[in-house]
């Protein structure tokens, strides 16, 4: 599993000048009550009106971790699969200075992946499902989906013989059944090519 959780938010400092302090990305944040301007920039699923098929059960009552507001989130539509670990729901949730994945593996089983924003504006909230079987004996038993900004249309994912194959964003998320993925890219607007490792 890639980018599970929050990252550790570095604070620089030294000599006269103060450096720039990134806000806090805190589990226990309150609530939002709005969509952040700079998860709507860089997002546009999270720009889009809401819809009835947006709103999901919660299983446990009240916000989601870092101040994610589910009554904020946004669905991603999947492409069919034939993988066993495909989820039933992908939602892109804001979150106090932060951003969310929260995935519905089962009617009652839920998890929730969370970046600050300006890396998970980068690409780097990446999830890899995986079976309970130490090494995957088919392509249908491994699941990788990631958020991406604006202006990314589909990412490549490379395995471990090197093969690889695209796979198309949609609403900001990808999502595919793959086998012994090793790593992810895609053209990051502003910044060219990217590559993220799979760690499995």
């Amino acid at each position: 599993m890639l980018a599970a959780g929050a990252a550790a938010i570095l604070e620089g400092g030294g000599g006269s000048t103060p450096a720039a302090v990134t806000p806090a990305f805190n589990a226990a944040a309150a609530e939002i009550s709005s969509v952040p301007a700079a998860q709507a920039a860089a997002f546009g699923v999270l720009r889009r009106p809401r819809t009835a098929s947006d709103a999901f059960s919660e299983i446990a009552s009240g916000s989601g971790p870092f101040g994610a507001n589910p009554a904020l989130a946004r669905a991603a539509p999947l492409a069919a699969s034939g993988s066993p670990l495909a989820p039933r729901l992908v939602s892109v949730v804001p979150a106090a200075n932060g951003v969310c994945l929260r995935v519905l593996e089962r009617s009652s089983f839920a998890q929730w992946w969370c970046l600050p924003t300006a890396r998970a504006a980068s690409g780097a909230l990446i999830v890899a499902l995986l079976p309970p079987s130490p090494i995957p004996r088919a392509a249908t038993s491994q699941y990788l989906l990631g958020l991406v900004p604006d202006g990314v249309s589909s990412v490549e994912i490379t395995s471990a013989d090197g093969a690889g194959h695209k796979v198309a964003v949609r609403s900001n998320v990808y999502a595919t059944a793959a086998y012994r993925p090793v790593s992810i890219a895609f053209k990051l607007p502003g910044r060219g090519l990217v590559r993220y490792r799979v760690r499995i």
